[in-house]
């Protein structure tokens, strides 16, 4: 059964998401509000800076990104690839 999974940062565009997760399709723009995107981890791989999504309470944070359709048999790889994009666990 397919899942919504919210992707933010360089994860909204759509060829980079499906070399994770085959399946992708793009369904709609949505909003993350009381969030806020910062940049404050390192890769392990390249020392690249990373994103990620911090809850502040703040109404007026909001965070935008993409809501993709994901196929369940993507959901082991896009987890160990991603360390989880906020899918929707049903």
């Amino acid at each position: 059964m397919p899942f919504n999974c919210f992707a933010y940062g360089s994860n909204m565009f759509t060829q980079k998401m499906r070399r994770a997760a085959p399946s992708a399709q793009p369904r709609t723009i949505a909003s993350l509000p009381g969030h806020v995107l910062r940049f404050n981890k390192h890769s392990q791989d390249d020392g690249s800076g990373k994103g990620n999504i911090a809850s502040t309470g703040n109404p007026d944070d909001v965070v935008w990104g993409m809501i993709f359709e994901i196929g369940d048999e993507n959901r082991s790889a896009l987890d160990r690839l991603r360390g989880r994009l906020h899918p929707d666990h049903r």
